[in-house]
């Protein structure tokens, strides 16, 4: 069989076709998130094996108290990380007696007010969390010595990714109905 004639039958290849009718925003957000849900794979992975390090040192007579201080780490990185890029907005836990009781157009305004009030609190957030993660660099953490700025900084990424998933939902609320897809 051709290439070219496979392309042609979506059906022939689902997730080709699938790519295909993406935008390239769509793509790029894509990958921004599998590239951030095999951080934080990696980074389950490493608090597992300083887990596992920590216990075995425990019963060996060892001190590892690094250990436990490199695990909170790992777990505030991968929260921030995840919540911000890999975890959608529906796999969240919501409060939505009326929202989902209301009907298209009074749904769809709704979100469209909810989407401009998280969006305006994290866009008038974010210098002054900058601002406190810079004012870090002059402290460190108490075993291994390393800088706060930096070890606090997946919060700032944290709030970049949720203000540019805002901003994209917001574009695609406000989009009209028979639009074709924004491809620039």
């Amino acid at each position: 069989m051709n290439p070219s004639e496979s392309s042609e039958n979506p059906a022939a290849q689902p997730e080709v076709a699938r790519l295909t009718e993406m935008t390239r925003t769509q793509r790029m957000g894509m990958m921004a998130r599998s590239g951030a849900n095999a951080v934080c794979g990696c980074l389950f992975a490493a608090v597992f094996f300083v887990f596992c390090f920590k216990i075995v040192s425990r019963y060996a007579g060892g001190d590892a108290a690094w250990a436990d201080e490199l695990t909170v780490i790992l777990f505030i990185w991968i929260l921030f990380l995840a919540n911000g890029m890999v975890v959608f907005d529906r796999q969240q836990i919501v409060f939505d007696l009326i929202h989902r009781n209301l009907t298209g157009s009074v749904k769809t305004a709704v979100e469209i007010m909810r989407v401009l009030l998280v969006l305006g609190i994290f866009v008038a957030a974010v210098p002054g969390a900058i601002d406190y993660i810079r004012f870090l660099s002059r402290e460190r953490t108490a075993v291994l010595d390393w800088r706060l700025d930096i070890m606090y900084s997946c919060f700032g990424i944290f709030m970049v990714a949720v203000i540019v998933r805002l901003a994209y939902r917001l574009f695609v609320l406000l989009k009209p109905a028979g639009a074709k897809p924004f491809n620039r």
